[in-house]
């Protein structure tokens, strides 16, 4: 790892995090194609394999930096966080909107003060929690609960944004030791056993098409995690993460319009918009909060 790898630079930061945006929708949108085409264990080892074999050259011409770690136990507990994310991701996304799946996704930003200051065992200030509370209050807008109370679907992609969150919260602490392509290698080859454990079960042949959309959950799956990765390491999580946040709901409404000819309704694009702002005073709170402790 050179000295200079996780040098701080807002600008950088943020084309990581447009490119990581467009990547994460894209992979969203291979995804709601394969439908239940797939099991949910198969696209996850689309995402992870596919991914891993990428980085295999890099691995064969550095096995010393890439194998070699100083945290490997936070590695795998990073990995797990991440594995459930997309898991619930992934399954929800075949029975809600794809927009509805992002935006639920992608209120990682009011878990990440939560899991940052519990990392800490610092106490959450008052401004967090004004913005974890209007967060909460667009959740409520856009998951719309009816005499059902909640869709259980809906729920399932909630809990993605709060492993997510987590597992944010512990790549941002990771890559000021651990640099960025052995974070990524053990993140896949991890998740790539896990997942690939269940598939002689419920093994299947699939026909070109739904190949073709796998290997494109695995390919973006990869640049996402790529771009995002490098974009957490060169800013902090306050500053990159609502923008991130705020380029992937925009990439999923705008492909249920175009694609599906779907647009929340006036209620849920209110929620959507409090959930960006509220991310985003909740992350620079918080953020802020840490700093000066």
């Amino acid at each position: 790892m050179t000295e200079s790898q996780h040098e701080q630079h807002l600008p950088t930061s943020i084309l990581f995090a447009v490119l990581a945006a467009i990547s994460f929708t894209l992979m969203s949108l291979f995804g709601k194609f394969i439908g239940d085409q797939a099991s949910t264990e198969t696209v996850l080892f689309a995402r992870f394999s596919i991914s891993l074999i990428i980085l295999i050259p890099w691995v064969i011409m550095h096995p010393h930096s890439a194998l070699k770690v100083a945290h490997p136990k936070k590695l795998i507990w990073r990995s797990c966080f991440s594995l459930l994310s997309f898991a619930c991701f992934f399954y929800a996304l075949r029975f809600i909107s794809l927009s509805n799946a992002i935006v639920l996704n992608n209120t990682f930003p009011l878990f990440v003060p939560l899991a940052a200051l519990v990392h800490s065992q610092a106490q959450t200030s008052r401004k967090v929690w004004m913005g974890i509370i209007v967060g909460f209050l667009g959740v409520l807008f856009v998951l719309q609960p009816d005499i059902h109370v909640f869709q259980p679907y809906s729920l399932i992609a909630l809990a993605s944004g709060i492993f997510g969150a987590i597992a944010i919260v512990m790549i941002r602490h990771l890559t000021k030791t651990v640099s960025t392509l052995q974070i990524l290698f053990y993140y896949f080859a991890f998740n790539t056993v896990a997942t690939a454990i269940v598939l002689p079960f419920q093994w299947q042949t699939f026909p070109s098409d739904i190949l073709m959309l796998l290997l494109g959950v695995g390919i973006f799956g990869a640049l996402y995690q790529f771009f995002s990765t490098l974009c957490y390491a060169k800013s902090p999580v306050r500053l990159i993460s609502p923008i991130m946040s705020i380029c992937i709901v925009s990439g999923g409404l705008v492909a249920d319009f175009f694609i599906w000819r779907q647009l929340p309704n006036l209620l849920g694009l209110a929620g959507i918009i409090l959930i960006v702002i509220g991310g985003t005073l909740s992350i620079y709170f918080g953020q802020k909060e840490l700093a000066s402790r």
